[in-house]
């Protein structure tokens, strides 16, 4: 009777034992697949803004390129920090970085005694902009390997 007892008990902590440790599993695999999406969208982001830096024009507010970059904003801006706070704190930095660089893309068809101005402007925020997305791909990637 005792070893039956005893037999009972050993399988039910082994099966919450078990229960446990596939939670942690599950959980930590959510969590890396939600790493590999922040990543994947970081690394188009400074695809995105090596290719702008490179060109020779600056950057207008009704290009092509200004909309994919905001279309990039929104997916960042759609990561639930909470799920990843380690990450939050580099996604508002990248995000708020990127606002400020979309902040100084030029009115179409404008041209001007500002517009080399606005040329460097947007060239040092474009800077600031890669430095922060590869700070964020940095900390996703310390996550990821965890």
């Amino acid at each position: 009777m005792l070893v039956g007892l005893l037999s009972a008990n050993v399988a039910v902590v082994l099966t919450v034992v078990g229960w446990e440790l596939a939670r942690r599993v599950r959980r930590r695999d959510q969590e890396r697949a939600d790493l590999t999406e922040v990543d994947r969208l970081l690394r188009r982001l400074g695809v995105r803004m090596r290719l702008l830096d490179d060109q020779d024009d600056v950057l207008t507010a009704a290009s092509d390129d200004c909309q994919a970059l905001r279309s990039l904003k929104y997916e960042l801006g759609s990561v639930e920090p909470s799920a990843l706070p380690e990450v939050g704190a580099v996604l508002a930095d990248v995000l708020r970085r990127l606002d400020v660089f979309l902040s100084t893309a030029l009115p179409a068809n404008s041209a001007g005694a500002g517009t080399l101005t606005q040329a460097r402007q947007q060239g040092r925020s474009a800077q600031e902009v890669l430095s922060a997305v590869r700070t964020a791909q940095d900390v996703v990637g310390r996550l990821r390997g965890r």
